[in-house]
């Protein structure tokens, strides 16, 4: 009797958690995937009695739980709550030899972190010293992916102590863990996580590989970007050198966007002397940065030089790689013409001035944003995901808004699709417009599919169309 007692309550426990376990606050199936959600979502609902109640032997389980989970899950959360309290649990994982190891990939999974990488994100943190020989391990495994995540953390949370080791990981043979050292400072700048005593050897470890080839790099975490983004005038000099603004710099094209991005004016003998450099030895990529270079600098030759590569035309018995070379030229002298014209981001300034329901735009911003919305939404996702999203919301003024900027191939392809819903076009009431394409025949969805084909092939470059249309309402930007 007693053993059936304790069953029914057990089975009672299970029916009462599976019936509320999708009831959290803002439904965690239904919660977006931005960190700032999550964020919220995980904050919420950590428990009412407080954090700093619980016992070690609690602490340990949420550790271990962690460490062995990918993501930053409900327990992350909970760590950084508990501050301190958690560091004796997080450090017992660093000396555990076993959770060195990565585990086997999982089906479908994108990070596999070992437990110390997941124990480590947390612990850097916190500035201890006592982490050193830690990391030092970590630098020193074969494995590529701890000495990434150490550099990684190493760059996020740099101190005097720690420079030396972020030193050997900068010269890594490995260009990833090189690449994890500008991420970590990258992230340190923007969240104002580098000490000021730090400064100084962050940058002269930068300026000392302006002139590497490190491969790939996104923009924003190349050497000259973070740079800049110190904004320690000490920087400039190196960056405007003729040793670093040469086309046998690897980094020179990167190096020239960014110097371009943030409105530093290039000396016109650098840029004379890269222009002549190309003569000789063209180079797509550096020749790209140089016409946007010209732009920012002022340089007097530079609308000549613009308007020229927009005029240029394609041989008749030009090649498919020579056409989209061109196509790739006339970009960036877009971009260009819009820095010369005072607005070096016209799609992000016209979304800056978005109400949310384009109400209050001049027409021509109406148009930039509507065509930068379909074709954003069309490359990641399809029309799927275009209509799924609130800017299907105003397909039939997409359809207008990609005539006026000159895709009419494009506005085409996008009444075809919305011709798909039937006479009148999809709803632009979005959860009507679900219910409409949930009753798609199995024709219909391999047409909308076949449609988002003819919208990658489509040969109408939208960035080059949305520039040349910005540069041509220049003043439409002075509203607001």
């Amino acid at each position: 009797m007693v053993t059936l007692l304790i069953f029914s309550a057990l089975l009672l426990g299970v029916l009462v958690y599976l019936a509320t376990a999708n009831k959290s606050p803002a439904g965690f199936r239904e919660i977006v995937a931005s960190g700032k959600e999550r964020r919220r979502f995980f904050e919420n609902t950590l428990p009412a009695e407080g954090l700093q109640t619980w016992s070690e032997w609690r602490i340990r389980g949420i550790v271990r739980r962690y460490v062995t989970s990918q993501g930053q899950t409900r327990e992350f959360w909970q760590l950084i709550h508990l501050g301190e309290r958690a560091i004796p649990a997080l450090v017992r994982v660093l000396r555990n030899e076993r959770n060195y190891r990565r585990p086997a990939p999982r089906p479908g999974g994108l990070f596999n972190r070992s437990p110390v990488e997941r124990a480590i994100e947390i612990l850097s943190r916190f500035h201890l010293p006592d982490l050193t020989p830690y990391y030092r391990k970590m630098a020193s495994s074969p494995d590529y992916h701890l000495r990434y995540s150490a550099a990684v953390q190493l760059g996020h949370y740099p101190t005097p102590e720690t420079l030396p080791l972020l030193a050997e990981l900068f010269a890594d043979s490995e260009e990833h863990v090189t690449h994890g050292v500008l991420i970590g400072f990258h992230h340190a700048i923007r969240e104002q996580t580098m000490p000021p005593r730090v400064k100084a050897a962050v940058r002269d470890l930068l300026v000392s590989a302006l002139r590497r080839d490190l491969g790939f790099m996104l923009s924003d975490s190349c050497p000259a970007a973070l740079l800049l983004a110190m904004g320690d005038p000490e920087a400039l000099p190196p960056l405007l050198s003729s040793e670093v603004l040469s086309a046998q710099n690897p980094q020179a094209a990167l190096i020239l966007e960014c110097l371009a991005k943030n409105k530093v004016s290039i000396p016109r003998e650098r840029l004379d002397a890269l222009l002549l450099s190309l003569q000789n030895k063209p180079d797509e990529q550096l020749d790209e940065a140089l016409i946007k270079a010209f732009a920012s600098s002022g340089h007097p030759d530079a609308e000549t030089r613009i308007l020229a590569s927009l005029a240029a035309k394609p041989d008749a018995a030009a090649t498919d790689d020579e056409r989209k070379r061109l196509d790739r030229r006339q970009e960036a002298a877009a971009e260009a013409l819009c820095i010369l014209r005072g607005i070096p981001d016209p799609v992000g300034l016209a979304c800056s001035k978005c109400d949310g329901e384009n109400r209050s735009l001049p027409l021509p911003l109406t148009h930039i944003v509507l065509v930068s919305e379909v074709d954003a939404e069309i490359c990641n996702g399809g029309f799927d995901q275009y209509f799924f999203n609130c800017s299907g919301d105003q397909a039939d003024k997409a359809v207008h808004a990609l005539r006026a900027v000159g895709a009419t191939g494009k506005a085409e392809i996008l009444r075809q699709a919305m011709s798909l819903f039937g006479p009148r076009g999809p709803s632009k009431i979005r959860e009507q417009r679900h219910l409409e394409r949930e009753r798609f025949s199995a024709p219909q969805a391999q047409e909308m599919a076949a449609l988002d084909n003819a919208w990658y092939e489509d040969g109408e470059n939208v960035r080059l169309l949305l520039h040349l249309y910005a540069s041509s309402h220049r003043r439409a930007f002075d509203v607001g």
